[in-house]
């Protein structure tokens, strides 16, 4: 068993560096995406233009939006929309 997870981990380690034969390579911005996918993580991008820009209270008010306000937003529609599902 424990040979069969070592076996993996190199032949991941092994395509993350590119020196597998049998899988293609994905375009940069597909393997981006796929990593997003995955684990989303927190979307600093829009904040991180704004701190550049020298407007922190922008960058503030994106930060807050995008990883607190959204998301609770959206799980309060999600739940009320399982709630009531005669109005769909």
């Amino acid at each position: 068993m424990g040979s069969q997870k070592i076996a993996k981990l190199n032949q991941v380690t092994a395509m993350l560096e590119g020196r597998s034969r049998g899988a293609r390579k994905l375009p940069l911005d597909v393997a981006k995406a796929r990593l997003r996918l995955r684990d989303p993580g927190l979307e600093i991008t829009q904040t991180l233009k704004s701190l550049n820009g020298g407007d922190t209270r922008e960058a503030m008010a994106y930060f807050l939006c995008n990883n607190f306000l959204t998301p609770f937003l959206v799980k309060l529609i999600s739940k009320k929309e399982s709630s009531n599902p005669h109005l769909n």
